[in-house]
């Protein structure tokens, strides 16, 4: 019997469409592959990353505590200084110039006053004497006619150092005026120390011109005067008793003595103690870097004048600036770990700040002080560092891989493979380092959870996992 080739076409059609639904029938229900994971035990730390500038842990403005020119300035900004190493030598000829002279005032202050105190004390008894003694007002008359020539005497002193004065300063003027038509040098050379020693002259000249009271002494004399002529007509009338009484020094008289005393041995003594700082200079208290130079070498600083900045190296700080969403894991005393380019340290948070500002970004950002422990040099200041603030650590934890974990207004969950089939399983969720995440609850050790990403339309869908 003959087959027709109709029918050979027919059936080969048959069975091949017959080869075909049965491969989409086996595909259809061959499980799918998945990588996948179980949980797995290891030690946990949770951070927090950012980065910042090397700063120095403090610093210190350097003022000065004398006022006087600088002779030598050994700081320059960004150099380096030792703790006790000389930073400032000041010129000290015009602060032992007023230590001179405070001294010698401050003894012709002592010598006075005591010689006015030792004749009070002789005075006042003169006084008690007069009341019981016919022959004071013989004593008091050349008492007084003593006081009133010296007086006189005074003032005639005052006039003649006066004279002395504008005779030492046509002096001085005529040396200068020569000095400056000097063609030589050695006969201006020689002119100028002349002008500087009668200078000198008209100074002294001047002090003791000024330390004459003219005022005072007239004042003083006219009275003087009037108790002269007072005990001349006692004496003559032979008086039986003194009828007044010669003014001596109250007790508060002879406290304004005491009290310019003390002012004088005060002023001795607060010129020798800045002639000590103006020898002593300025030293460096602590290492560090000069930041900033104020003065120059020259330069005349009165007391109070900031000369330079110091920041202190001993101590040295990250601040890194960390957003809104990680600084509430932050807290005071937290372990960091610190990068500088090759070089390693490690960090305690010291301090968060209480104000945000702007990055480049304009995003407010919260700065952290993570303070370095034992900084080397190659920590310089105002170098970039990466920081990792360790927020939480735990211990032989069961993690899963980040990548595994996912979330919902549920919470954390993953995906798993149970008797071949995809299902969704909520977990509970500790900390996260980034790699991995903690699981405390929710599977256990034997749930086979999917590392490929997966969605909720797979749920239920047959699967096979690759983990053993």
């Amino acid at each position: 019997m003959k087959i027709s080739k109709k029918w050979i076409k027919t059936g080969v059609a048959a069975i091949l469409g017959a080869g075909t639904v049965g491969t989409v029938v086996y595909a259809s229900v061959r499980p799918q592959e998945y990588r996948t994971i179980r949980l797995q035990q290891s030690d946990m730390e949770e951070l927090v990353e950012g980065d910042g500038d090397i700063v120095s842990g403090d610093y210190r403005c350097y003022f000065s505590e004398v006022t006087a020119p600088i002779e030598e300035l050994h700081v320059e900004e960004g150099s380096s200084v030792r703790a006790g190493e000389q930073l400032v030598v000041y010129d000290t000829q015009d602060a032992e110039t007023a230590a001179r002279l405070a001294a010698t005032q401050a003894n012709e202050v002592y010598t006075s006053g005591n010689a006015i105190l030792e004749s009070n004390e002789r005075l006042t008894e003169y006084v008690t004497q007069a009341f019981t003694d016919y022959d004071m007002a013989s004593f008091m008359t050349d008492y007084f006619q003593a006081y009133v020539d010296y007086t006189r005497d005074q003032l005639a002193e005052y006039e003649l150092e006066g004279k002395e004065v504008q005779k030492a300063e046509l002096e001085l003027q005529d040396y200068q005026n020569k000095m400056n038509f000097m063609e030589d040098k050695d006969d201006r050379e020689k002119y100028r120390e002349r002008a500087f020693d009668k200078s000198m002259d008209v100074i002294g000249k001047k002090e003791e011109y000024l330390e004459i009271d003219e005022v005072t002494l007239k004042k003083n004399l006219q009275a003087y005067e009037e108790k002269l002529a007072e005990w001349k007509a006692k004496k003559e009338k032979y008086e039986a008793k003194a009828e007044s009484k010669l003014e001596v020094l109250t007790p508060s008289g002879e406290a304004k003595v005491g009290a310019a005393k003390q002012s004088a041995s005060i002023q001795k003594e607060d010129a020798q103690r800045i002639l000590a700082l103006t020898e002593e200079g300025i030293a460096a208290e602590t290492d560090g870097i000069v930041s900033e130079v104020l003065v120059e070498e020259g330069s005349l600083v009165t007391k109070g004048t900031p000369l330079f900045v110091v920041q202190d190296t001993t101590e040295k700080k990250v601040e890194a600036a960390l957003s809104k969403y990680d600084i509430g894991k932050v807290r005071k005393g937290q372990k960091a770990r610190i990068q500088v380019g090759d070089y390693s340290y490690e960090g305690t948070v010291t301090d968060i700040r209480q104000i945000a500002r702007k990055d480049s970004s304009d995003k407010a950002k919260i700065v952290t002080e993570i303070t370095i422990r034992q900084p080397d040099e190659q920590a310089y200041l105002g170098l970039e560092a990466e920081v990792e603030i360790i927020t939480d650590s735990k211990e032989d934890v069961m993690v899963l891989p980040v990548e595994a974990v996912y979330t919902d207004d549920g919470g954390e969950y993953c995906y798993c493979i149970e008797e071949g089939r995809i299902s969704k399983k909520y977990v509970t969720a500790g900390i996260s380092d980034g790699i991995h995440t903690e699981i405390t609850g929710g599977i256990t050790g034997t749930d086979e959870v999917i590392l490929d990403a997966v969605t909720d339309e797979k749920i239920g869908s047959r699967a096979k996992g690759s983990a053993e």
